[in-house]
């Protein structure tokens, strides 16, 4: 199967009929992987218009892991539409998802490393009756702890 990127709205309808037959549970097979396809095409969009607006580097839209987490944002998005929507504002706001989704993964990505340091921590005993609430009283090595 060859892939093909939609350059155009005119599948919009398509799109949210085949949304309306996967939420009616009366999709097929063939219509299944046609929308799988326009996941595809909504998120290779998003990357393309990132890249040339400047807001993600080509070696990234590049990658097939990011490519593939971009689309699996659209996808987990696909059964949360909402179908009372015409279809170009359906279209749009997948669009958005996979935006969001790959400023989500550049933030990531670009995240500073947390650094730790190890403390030990005194073993403390906090007494509690059945139902967890505190009796008063704390135990730091036998010796009790008032509250």
């Amino acid at each position: 199967m060859e892939l093909s990127i939609l350059r155009n709205q005119e599948y919009a309808s398509a799109l949210k009929e085949a949304l309306t037959m996967r939420r009616n549970g009366t999709i097929d097979r063939a219509t299944d992987d046609q929308l799988g396809l326009f996941a595809y095409n909504i998120a290779q969009w998003a990357m393309a218009s990132s890249v040339q607006k400047g807001k993600l580097w080509r070696s990234f839209s590049q990658d097939p892991d990011f490519q593939s987490d971009v689309i699996m944002g659209v996808v987990s998005y696909l059964d949360k539409v909402d179908l009372t929507r015409n279809p170009k504002e359906i279209l749009v706001y997948l669009y958005r998802v996979a935006l969001s989704t790959i400023r989500d993964l550049i933030d990531k990505a670009n995240a500073a490393k947390r650094q730790h340091e190890e403390v030990d921590v005194p073993e403390v005993i906090l007494t509690s009756d059945f139902y967890g609430r505190k009796t008063g009283f704390a135990y730091n090595n036998d010796q009790p702890i008032l509250n």
